[in-house]
């Protein structure tokens, strides 16, 4: 059999040397506001599909526009461990623009049972997400370089501040390894009670590298938003002489109660169906 011909090996089967990376550098620039005119539209959707247009309209005027001046949730930095000023001035930041996202929750939580607030407030994690992410992380089909995966990293990470993390890349140049300890986002909303949002912002990682990436191949074991103590990101430039197994992409998914593959799988149909885009 010749070269051409040979059959990809399947990726179990490689060994590939890696090596500590230095980190490029980050934006420089606090990440972007998570709340858009289309994201509201978006959540207003799907809390009006549980409760009503009518209510939807009513809880979402008092969530973002009344409550984060008249009743806004308190701000308790002693629930979480700074490396640093920066560090502590960053999750500030965060909680700031989630305050209206935790409105909402606490305004549904007088009006369903936890396990439908649950819920919801998962599913409207995606558009709040995934418009950041779609603008950050963007296709580079032509690219023989994971580089440009790790400046686009540095993109989506804004100054840095909110985060601890490591990354490690393939002595070939195609893949990098990230250990993320720390992350402002996750750890705000788990603090104010919303860890099924929470492990979302996770899951909304596999939808848009799913959707809109394909040249790359995004696999994670372990998530902080579904328990975990950590994020193991893996990103692979895809070879023809490689063979993926696309179901074991998903293993931080396992585990976490609800369906996170149904949710995923939901959500990129959505966008394939163009009902929703990023």
């Amino acid at each position: 059999m010749s070269e051409q011909d040979a059959e990809p090996t399947p990726r179990e089967q490689l060994t590939k040397a890696f090596h500590e990376a230095e980190k490029l550098d980050t934006e420089g620039e606090p990440m972007e506001s998570v709340v858009t005119l289309d994201t509201l539209l978006t959540i207003h959707r799907l809390v009006g599909d549980e409760v009503g247009a009518a209510k939807a309209t009513a809880l979402l005027a008092q969530a973002f526009l009344l409550d984060p001046v008249l009743d806004a949730p308190e701000w308790n930095p002693d629930q979480f461990d700074f490396r640093d000023a920066d560090m502590e001035r960053a999750f500030k930041r965060i909680f700031d623009d989630l305050t209206p996202f935790i409105c909402l929750y606490e305004r549904l939580r007088t009006h369903l049972e936890a396990e439908r607030t649950q819920r919801l407030m998962t599913k409207a994690v995606a558009p709040v997400t995934l418009p950041y992410l779609g603008k950050t992380f963007t296709s580079h089909p032509e690219v023989e370089s994971i580089d440009a995966v790790r400046r686009d990293m540095g993109t989506y990470l804004g100054t840095g501040d909110a985060f601890e993390w490591t990354e490690q890349v393939s002595d070939d140049g195609r893949e990098v390894k990230y250990r993320f300890d720390r992350c402002g986002y996750v750890e705000v909303l788990q603090a104010y009670g919303l860890h099924r949002a929470a492990s979302m912002v996770c899951y909304c990682d596999h939808i848009h590298f799913d959707t809109h990436t394909p040249e790359l191949y995004f696999e994670r074991e372990h998530s902080i938003g579904s328990g975990d103590d950590y994020c193991d990101h893996h990103f692979i430039l895809r070879s023809p002489d490689e063979e993926y197994d696309e179901d074991a992409r998903y293993g931080d998914t396992n585990g976490v109660e609800y369906d996170a593959r149904a949710m995923i799988r939901d959500w990129e149909t959505r966008y394939e169906k163009g009902d929703v885009s990023w």
